[in-house]
């Protein structure tokens, strides 16, 4: 028997049942960030909250994807960052190990279109991964980052987003499907308009009332945005609108005690939201054998 120490973490996959709907919460790796991203905040400020949770700094973004079965179907929430950031890109290897074939995969839904939720919808040549899902996207979305002219003066973060999305959405062609509102989309599934971030950032509330707010980019760093929820970052279209968007999803999230997923909260992903003073505090969901 091999005693070879492990380089790498197993895969991160983490099942949660809301009824008859199955939410599977898979880590596609992390991003390794610079508390610079932020605004708002100094970065003295920022290292201050870091040390006080105990993580890293400089810090990494966690990038998790989520998979929901219900009705006999089975949706992708995002698709992580694929082949551009050296730590992710672990979301097909993830889905392998719990038997979800690309092919069974019939619905992709977008909280947004940046490069960290849309990469992973193709391989490294621009291939499709999931030929028989059509790919739900906000409409502003589609309209801002399909449009090449709109790349024109905007900050190199967010301008460098836009051939990215190019190159992850075309192949799909008219599997492409825009939509407006808060509306359902898949079964026990529906979009909750949460701009800003992008101009058509959305969450998707899964499993009813005692199910689960995907939240999307409502937070990137838990630590440091609970205690700062006005700190905003340089690829935010509209940081105060994203801001805005923040606090009102945390103060549902404290007030109905809801369950909330983040593509960038730490693995599992899934935490509740507690007031803090003038701020709040994320409290994570702990991972469980059973489900």
């Amino acid at each position: 028997m091999s005693n070879q120490l492990p380089d790498v973490q197993q895969h991160g996959i983490f099942h949660r049942r809301f009824g008859d709907v199955v939410v599977t919460a898979i880590s596609d790796g992390h991003i390794q960030a610079a508390l610079g991203v932020f605004q708002g905040i100094t970065a003295e400020q920022g290292e201050a909250e870091l040390a006080r949770a105990f993580r890293p700094s400089p810090p990494s973004f966690a990038v998790n994807v989520f998979v929901v079965r219900a009705a006999g179907r089975t949706a992708l929430i995002d698709a992580g960052g694929g082949d551009i950031y050296p730590a992710a890109g672990r979301m097909m290897a993830a889905l392998a190990a719990c038997s979800i074939a690309p092919e069974s995969v019939d619905t992709v839904l977008l909280t947004h279109t940046h490069r960290d939720h849309v990469r992973g919808l193709v391989d490294a040549h621009n291939k499709v991964r999931f030929a028989n899902a059509r790919v739900l996207v906000h409409q502003a979305d589609l309209d801002f980052f399909l449009d090449p002219a709109k790349a024109e003066g905007m900050p190199a973060p967010i301008a460098t987003t836009f051939p990215v999305v190019e190159a992850s959405l075309r192949p799909y062609g008219d599997q492409v499907v825009g939509f407006r509102g808060e509306v359902e989309l898949f079964p026990s599934v529906s979009s909750v308009e949460l701009p800003g971030h992008t101009p058509g950032h959305c969450g998707f509330a899964v499993g009813g009332r005692d199910g689960v707010l995907i939240w999307g980019d409502v937070m990137h760093l838990p630590e440091v945005q609970a205690a700062y929820p006005d700190a905003t970052l340089v690829f935010d279209f509209d940081g105060a609108q994203a801001a805005a968007s923040r606090r009102k999803t945390l103060e549902l999230a404290a007030s109905e005690r809801l369950l909330v997923g983040g593509m960038h909260l730490h693995f599992p992903g899934l935490a509740h939201v507690v007031r803090r003073d003038a701020a709040f505090a994320v409290v994570p969901e702990p991972w469980t054998s059973a489900y």
